[in-house]
């Protein structure tokens, strides 16, 4: 049979295989197969923001043990997690940067021995350009080299001193990426380009983690859209305002793309841990893995004309972080 309309045929494509992907994602994973409940759970960037409330969440399911790194305190976020875990929750906190090996292996070496979930959600944005603009100083090679450092190599560096113990022990990687390591958007080059390598190194050790025959890890990245955790404060307002057809536009994607509360966000995530409901990527919310699937299918002018609209050229020029 021939298509009359390529586009046509690989938009059907898309969507059979998006229907079958979310049948397919309903069965429980074969691995990580332990729950929540007494096990060890490991958060950096637990600080503030969805770290903390990961490690709340984590708390409420009744962990045994958790360790919570940030390069900031993170004892508010223990404190808090006391009063809402079991009363024998024992939790170990450390102040350092998870780029630094050093740093990395003073924590790995305190974890106890058995499964472990792993939760890596350390990030920074900068929100500055790669070229001078007017106001707005370009990203400094340091600035790169610390997004780099904090978003992709703080998740990497974890998993490559954890994943001999997790062969033996079993265990969870959870890699906290975002909706941003499927596209581009001006001034967040570095933010975007260490989120795609996040993923790209998660997917490449789930392959080699399934070539050994490594049944007991489960290696799942997460890509959330915006979370109302202040990291991109002031994003798209300026944009948002500047004709009548970007204010309509501003409504619709509030209306498909809402911005995530961090709360519902770790509580859904911790209960899919609790559950073994572990996939690839898990993308939040839901259906914009759909969106952004369908959006590479068009032309490439079509695909700059609907993401500037998205706020894909503009919408960080108001960022204040």
């Amino acid at each position: 049979m021939t298509w009359p309309c390529p586009p046509l045929a690989a938009a059907s494509a898309a969507a059979v295989a998006a229907a079958v992907s979310v049948l397919l994602v309903r069965r429980r994973a074969a691995f990580g197969r332990g729950r929540l409940r007494g096990r060890s759970v490991l958060v950096t960037g637990a600080g503030r923001g969805l770290g903390k409330e990961l490690a709340l969440a984590c708390a409420r399911k009744q962990c045994g043990k958790l360790l919570l790194v940030d390069l900031n305190s993170t004892e508010e976020a223990a404190q808090e997690a006391r009063r809402c875990g079991n009363s024998d929750l024992e939790i170990l906190t450390f102040q350092g940067d998870v780029a630094s090996e050093e740093a990395v292996g003073a924590v790995c070496s305190k974890v106890p021995a058995g499964a472990l979930t792993a939760l890596l959600c350390a990030g920074q944005v900068t929100g500055k350009p790669l070229l001078p603009v007017p106001s707005t100083s370009p990203l400094s090679s340091s600035e790169l080299r610390r997004t780099m450092d904090t978003n992709f190599f703080g998740g990497a560096l974890f998993a490559q001193q954890l994943l001999p113990r997790m062969e033996q022990e079993g265990g969870q990687l959870i890699f906290i990426s975002s909706l941003m390591g499927m596209l581009g958007s001006a001034r967040l080059a570095d933010y975007c380009a260490s989120k795609w390598a996040l993923l790209g190194f998660a997917e490449s050790l789930r392959l080699e983690l399934r070539a050994r025959g490594s049944s007991e890890v489960g290696v799942m990245s997460v890509c959330p859209y915006v979370i109302d955790t202040g990291m991109f404060r002031g994003a798209f307002s300026s944009a948002d305002r500047a004709t009548l057809l970007r204010r309509v536009v501003a409504v619709v994607r509030r209306c498909v793309f809402p911005t995530l509360r961090a709360e519902e966000v770790a509580e859904a995530l911790a209960k899919r841990l609790d559950e073994e409901q572990l996939v690839p990527t898990l993308v939040l919310p839901w259906h914009a893995g759909w969106v952004f699937t369908l959006l590479r299918l068009l032309p490439f002018s079509v695909q700059d004309l609907l993401l500037d609209l998205g706020g894909g050229c503009f919408g960080m020029e108001s960022f204040q972080g």
